[in-house]
């Protein structure tokens, strides 16, 4: 195989956390496997001190969500709730959302296609962070 025809190598793994309103939005980007989820689960952890209302968990620049990623997203959900609401962004093409249909998470998981509509869907019941 000639070195042109070798697929590009996946974003590097990194996670940036931006807050709207009471809403905590993380974006992840890269692999979520065996080696990246714990990184994932620490922040997400040291988030929840901060007692958001919403948790947005962005996956749209996930290249792969491995089945260590797809237990961080259910952990986060069961630890979260009920004080606060944990909602995937997933577009139907992407890489993470055919994890999540594969493994019928989405039947557990609040899953919307952008963020904005994870934001929008249920504002009313925000409250500010404590």
């Amino acid at each position: 195989m000639d070195i042109r025809e070798q697929p590009p190598l996946p974003p590097p793994f990194a996670t940036q956390v931006a807050w709207d309103g009471a809403a905590a939005v993380v974006r992840v980007q890269g692999e979520l496997d065996d080696s990246t989820s714990p990184r994932l689960r620490g922040l997400l952890g040291d988030l929840r001190q901060k007692q958001p209302a919403v948790v947005v968990i962005d996956l749209r620049e996930v290249s792969l969500l491995a089945s260590a990623g797809l237990a961080v997203l259910i952990a986060v959900h069961d630890q979260f709730l009920p004080d606060a609401k944990v909602k995937v962004v997933a577009p139907s093409t992407t890489p993470a959302m055919r994890s999540v249909l594969l493994t019928s998470l989405d039947q557990l998981l609040d899953v919307h296609p952008t963020v904005e509509a994870a934001l929008t869907s249920d504002q009313a019941d925000q409250s500010p962070p404590k």
